[in-house]
């Protein structure tokens, strides 16, 4: 989010600079040429679009990493890989329609209404800000609430959002998912909208890394989340604490998943598990991550935080979306005992293969390998 207190004019002065003066590097031509088809993209698009902070800021998360946005309405993130460097990008459409979903939930006062002082938001306000979501979710503006503290919440949730998609596209490289994808022959880009390839022989594999993504963003996400000082900013007064912040973030871009993936009429379950059966897998690593890993006291444990049912109760209520899921925690039960791989001859075989690439490329790049209980996840009962 651009928190600048310049000037219009200024604004537009710098940018028209930046178009005279600023060339594109080795990494944006890389870039251009990997994602290309899918919009345009250069060195200063995040300044036009008024997304440069939010790169900026993203970039510095990772290292082999260079991150930026595609102009495009497209719904998604995505990542290859060149000469051992991961190339991950993002529309700006889909970014836009994530600031505007957290700033028209925030705008409702009937949403958690435990956040902030929802009294101090006119009714008129919401309408307002509904309307605009419903005509046109990409428009790049945001107008925040007469309500400080849920400003500051909205605020809170575009960088966790952004930052847990990120960590999910930096995943599939820093675990090797795209070498080992194209050793085999199959994808050189992992596209989080288009969940079809066609080999319905790598099916059980795609879905397994998806999930290992999954999990190594909920963890690496929420430990960045608790070391920077935005996350010590909620306090008691703010009604919601950091750690709900990001649980609130996180359970709203899976949500949102879903409802795009039945907009869309996507076919699911060749390269990524149906949406639904991802956010109820994520709530069980979440449990199973708290005993094994240094990531304690994780909030989706929480049984009594549902914030996924309450965004899918909005989307609803508010006819932003026809389509509705159910999130209880008996659905979570259900879906994790019924969606796990089911192919263990291939599973293993995964492993075997995945290993070997791994441990090459962490000893290289001197990345430390998974915990213990990354991989018991999968080869429990």
């Amino acid at each position: 989010m651009p928190t600048s207190r310049k000037s219009a004019s200024q604004l537009l002065d710098e940018l028209e600079k930046k178009r005279r003066t600023v060339k594109p590097s080795d990494d944006h031509l890389i870039f251009r040429e990997i994602f290309g088809w899918l919009g345009t993209s250069g060195p200063i698009l995040a300044d036009e679009e008024g997304l440069h902070e939010l790169r900026d800021d993203l970039n510095a998360l990772g290292e082999h990493v260079h991150f930026d946005f595609v102009k495009s309405n497209a719904k998604t993130a995505l990542v290859a890989e060149r000469n051992d460097k991961a190339y991950i990008a993002m529309t700006t459409g889909f970014s836009w329609l994530l600031m505007r979903l957290f700033g028209t939930l925030l705008s409702d006062p009937k949403f958690s209404p435990k956040i902030g002082d929802p009294e101090k938001i006119p009714a008129e306000f919401f309408e307002w800000q509904l309307k605009l979501f419903r005509d046109d979710p990409f428009i790049k503006a945001i107008a925040l609430p007469s309500c400080k503290k849920r400003s500051d919440v909205i605020l809170g949730l575009i960088s966790c959002a952004h930052t847990f998609l990120f960590f999910h596209e930096y995943s599939h490289f820093l675990l090797r998912h795209l070498e080992y994808l194209e050793s085999n022959g199959a994808l050189s880009v992992i596209d989080e909208s288009d969940p079809t390839d066609g080999r319905q022989a790598l099916s059980e594999i795609l879905q397994i890394m998806e999930l290992e993504a999954d999990r190594t963003a909920i963890l690496t996400s929420l430990r960045y989340w608790r070391s920077i000082p935005e996350s010590e900013h909620f306090d008691e007064s703010f009604g919601i604490s950091g750690d709900e912040v990001w649980l609130l973030a996180v359970e709203t871009v899976m949500v949102l998943f879903e409802h795009l993936s039945k907009e869309n009429k996507l076919v699911e379950g060749l390269t990524h598990p149906p949406a639904l059966d991802r956010w109820a897998q994520l709530k069980w690593i979440a449990h199973f991550a708290a005993e094994e890993s240094d990531v304690s006291n994780i909030p989706m444990n929480k049984r009594n935080l549902n914030f996924a049912q309450t965004v899918n109760d909005f989307l609803k209520r508010n006819e932003v979306s026809e389509h509705s899921a159910d999130y209880s925690a008996d659905v979570v039960t259900k879906l994790v005992t019924e969606s796990l791989p089911r192919a263990p001859e291939v599973m293993n075989q995964y492993i075997s293969e995945i290993s070997k690439i791994q441990t090459r490329f962490w000893d290289k790049n001197g990345v430390s390998p998974p915990t213990h209980w990354e991989r018991a996840y999968f080869e429990r009962e």
